[in-house]
């Protein structure tokens, strides 16, 4: 499984996934910010499942791209690092169905969009 981590999420997270050897990608932040048509086109382009807290990426989905959104407001981060192995099962889960999905994890868990 390979994760497009986008630029709004935090380095923290991402490096305990990397420590599980996960795939991953980062879209890096810079003073030109990437648009989210342009991480799509990256995560076709290289058959990725974009991570993100940027919920736009609901409105704006395509079908040809996988996306898991984590919304946990006013949260911070540390409190996030108990969910992030469900949220790895729950991308596995969606994956073996073979079609690109929208998803939002919360607290109260997972639900397609």
């Amino acid at each position: 499984m390979k994760l497009l981590i986008d630029e709004n999420f935090p380095q923290p997270l991402a490096s305990y996934w990397q420590k599980k050897k996960l795939n991953i990608k980062k879209i890096q932040l810079s003073s030109k910010s990437v648009t989210d048509n342009k991480v799509r086109e990256l995560a076709q382009k290289e058959n990725r499942v974009i991570v993100t807290f940027d919920k736009g990426f609901i409105a704006e989905s395509q079908e040809s791209v996988s996306v898991m959104i984590i919304d946990f407001p006013n949260t911070n981060f540390k409190e996030i690092f108990p969910f992030l192995d469900a949220i790895i099962s729950a991308i596995k889960g969606l994956k073996r169905k073979k079609k690109p999905f929208v998803a939002i994890y919360s607290k109260d868990g997972i639900k397609l969009k």
